[in-house]
């Protein structure tokens, strides 16, 4: 969920995942997930906190990748800002 790094459109592709009571994003029993490019516990332009219970909550899961790949495309866009 978030940019998929492939350095087109990638600054536009991330998700906000805020004031959630309970999870921001929950991956369970799942793997090869990728959370890229996102803001979570924030407000849209990421300036103040709007906190979930949990920002990320994996559990059961392998595999998965938050943030960047470091493959020198889309980089910058690829990483999450976590708050709150």
């Amino acid at each position: 969920m978030g940019t998929d790094g492939d350095g087109q459109n990638d600054s536009l592709e991330g998700n906000l995942f805020s004031g959630n009571t309970y999870d921001g994003i929950k991956i369970w029993k799942s793997e090869n997930n990728v959370i890229a490019g996102n803001r979570i516990g924030t407000n849209f332009d990421g300036t103040s906190a709007v906190a979930n219970n949990w920002g990320i909550f994996i559990q059961g899961a392998s595999g998965n990748r938050i943030g960047t790949n470091a493959d020198g495309t889309s980089d910058q866009y690829e990483g999450n800002l976590i708050s709150g």
